[in-house]
């Protein structure tokens, strides 16, 4: 070391000023961390509250859009619902903390639910090897499973119509769809129309090209008409009920469509979705374009797709992170909403409801009842549409 270096440490005691200095500096330390405390959110609760007040506590929180202190009040919340799961604690209060937990989270996400998912009923082990699909004519809803049933959500009730079943289709219909005033169904004999679900009933011979996929097929109604789509080919079949006629759709100069689709909306054009989230356009019997549905994360594996008949938007549901989710697009192809399936009446998100939702095998939108409906695992289930709640991402 240079010898300039080697100079000797004063010793001795320090002197008065830089005593005070070191006195001015710890205060000034301990001031700001006392500051910084105080501007931290404190949780409006007695130390020791039960679970009942953290639950009033998070809910005058989210309710006065306060994010700080739901930020604050959550990780308590959750720390005394685990102390009440272990000692037992009744189902009403550790339900009501739970759901306000949810509520919670969702209001510093952004997250929109849908409400009371729900069993609405098992579809009898006959109809179940049947392609069982649900259909909606003139707000009413119907079950389509070899032969035409009324269903009455409120009921729970399926209730078996005889003008179907004294039709040349009794016992094969395989394909149903329903618009705001039509009912139309398929077999490899006959397509039935029903013009108001009630009555006026007009059936149509049918000649379906060779090798479609008609029980399986993907089908709908629009201003009259039935589309169906097969699912491993992709050829549309449009049949009009005032000729009888049954034409593909597709024109031979167009583009092809990709196999193996994921499902199809008609809302003036065509649009057939596909497992990647991509959507494909079609008008006047061409390919016209192609979308990627812009939500985030993106789609892959898309459970189910359906129109909103009053909208006119679509629906498309898939899981993301284990949970169900549906993401509306609009006719300008923009997102106008995305919901998650919501919890139980005892604030669980993971039941035999919500695992349903991603074996679903057939989707329907009621806009007429404000609601979703799916089939899986040999039941109807359904959730409501909520109204969107005050978030902390709308205030910031």
């Amino acid at each position: 070391m240079p010898s300039s270096l080697r100079a000797r440490l004063p010793r001795g005691v320090p002197s008065l000023r830089a005593v005070v200095l070191i006195i001015a500096v710890i205060g000034l330390i301990i001031s700001v961390g006392v500051v910084a405390e105080s501007r931290r959110p404190q949780p409006n609760y007695p130390v020791g509250a039960s679970m009942a007040e953290y639950s009033v506590a998070v809910a005058s929180a989210i309710t006065a859009g306060d994010s700080e202190l739901v930020t604050a009040l959550l990780p308590g919340a959750h720390q005394l619902l685990e102390n009440a799961l272990r000692a037992g604690a009744g189902d009403t209060e550790v339900a009501d903390l739970r759901l306000q937990i949810v509520a919670a989270s969702d209001y510093l996400d952004g997250t929109v639910r849908l409400l009371q998912p729900r069993r609405l009923g098992i579809i009898p082990d006959a109809l179940q090897s049947q392609n069982p699909r649900l259909v909606e004519a003139a707000g009413s809803l119907y079950l389509v499973a070899g032969n035409v049933f009324a269903f009455d959500a409120g009921d729970r009730q399926l209730v078996a119509l005889p003008e179907f079943q004294s039709s040349a289709t009794a016992g094969s219909l395989a394909n149903g769809a329903g618009d705001i005033s039509t009912l139309a169904l398929a077999s490899s004999d006959a397509t039935v129309f029903n013009s108001d679900a009630t009555g006026g009933m007009l059936e149509v011979a049918a000649s379906w090209p060779a090798g479609f996929g008609l029980e399986e097929a993907f089908s709908t109604v629009f201003q009259g008409r039935l589309y169906l789509l097969d699912r491993v080919t992709s050829e549309i079949v449009m049949v009009d009920p005032a000729s009888g006629s049954t034409t593909l759709w597709l024109s031979p100069q167009s583009p092809p469509l990709p196999g193996e689709p994921a499902g199809m909306v008609v809302d003036g054009g065509i649009q057939v979705l596909y497992p990647d989230g991509e959507v494909y356009t079609l008008y006047e019997g061409f390919v016209s374009n192609t979308i990627t549905v812009d939500v985030v994360p993106g789609i892959v594996n898309p459970l189910g797709m359906a129109l909103g008949s009053v909208t006119n938007t679509w629906y498309i549901a898939d899981v993301i992170d284990s949970q169900g989710r549906l993401t509306i697009y609009n006719f300008e192809h923009k997102i106008a909403a995305v919901y998650l399936l919501g919890p139980d009446p005892l604030g669980n998100l993971d039941t035999a409801t919500h695992r349903s939702y991603a074996n679903m095998s057939h989707l329907l939108i009621s806009e007429y009842h404000d609601a979703v409906f799916w089939i899986a695992d040999g039941a109807i289930w359904s959730a409501d549409f909520g109204e969107p709640q005050n978030s902390a991402n709308q205030e910031s």
